[in-house]
């Protein structure tokens, strides 16, 4: 090899664009605007896209199955408000057994179908989150963000989950306050680390502004008022359900905002696999 075609091989270049930024001193690509240092999925090689697409995917799919447990459980409950209240605002009327009994078992029915969808969601989410682990590749970036939300899911379903299933025994006195906070930290610590996985792969995709910023402080309100919820309602619970559904939510917020990412993940592969 030649002198000027190893300076060239060696040459700073666009991790966008692939631009020669030797003769420049910008902070910036002239041709394309992206920082120096800036990586983009376009610039990845396909086998490595076809890895993040297929986590993308689990990852949509996770979001999917969530908002409708949302949806189905605001249900049940709404619907078990509204009879208790006919109950307690009418009690002349009784309701026939057969018809009390349909409704004792459609509840029991709902409640059945409510964990197989939490089932779910964790198995797809879970399997999402160690497919992202795998599709980071050489970018330490995105690498160190995926493993991160690896370990924040991990131990947030060890920890909460045991928490969850544990008495709240008067005996703890003031430590169940704390077994309280350090779940909701917990969970806090896990919709962090999945808005991070977020904001790296929006710059990936060239979504630079205000608008991540925004969602990002949008996760920090979500876990103050976590906490908040893991101080006051812990009522004879380690972990209160609304601290576990206010976090549900949070996490349907941020899955949702994948959606630009798998598209443009998307057509990257489609047009690679078009082109002559």
């Amino acid at each position: 090899m030649t002198a000027p075609q190893d300076e060239r091989a060696h040459a700073p270049r666009c991790g966008s664009c692939g631009h020669d930024l030797s003769g420049t001193a910008l902070d910036v690509c002239p041709e394309c605007g992206v920082p120096r240092g800036g990586r983009r999925f376009a610039t990845e090689p396909t086998e490595r896209l076809l890895v993040l697409a297929h986590a993308l995917r689990f990852m949509r799919l996770a979001g999917t199955t969530l908002y409708w447990l949302l949806v189905g459980l605001l249900v049940h409950f709404g619907i078990g408000v509204g009879l208790a209240l006919r109950r307690t605002g009418d009690p002349t009327s009784e309701i026939p057994e057969l018809v009390q009994r349909i409704i004792g078992w459609g509840f029991v029915v709902g409640v059945a179908v409510l964990c197989l969808a939490f089932g779910c969601f964790l198995a797809i989410y879970l399997a999402g989150v160690w497919k992202l682990t795998r599709a980071g590749g050489d970018d330490p970036e995105l690498d160190s963000a995926a493993k991160g939300l690896g370990a924040a899911a991990v131990g947030a379903l060890a920890v909460v989950g045991t928490l969850s299933v544990a008495p709240a025994s008067p005996s703890l006195g003031p430590w169940s306050i704390a077994l309280a906070v350090l779940a909701t930290t917990i969970l806090a610590v896990h919709v962090w680390a999945l808005a991070r996985v977020r904001f790296v792969c929006m710059r990936r995709i060239g979504a630079w502004g205000s608008t991540v910023a925004r969602w990002s402080g949008s996760v920090l309100l979500w876990s103050a008022a976590g906490c908040l919820c893991g101080v006051v309602t812990t009522g004879g619970m380690l972990v209160s359900p609304v601290v576990v559904i206010l976090f549900l939510v949070a996490v349907v917020l941020e899955l949702r905002l994948f959606a630009p990412i798998e598209a443009h993940v998307a057509e990257l592969l489609n047009s690679r696999t078009t082109s002559p």
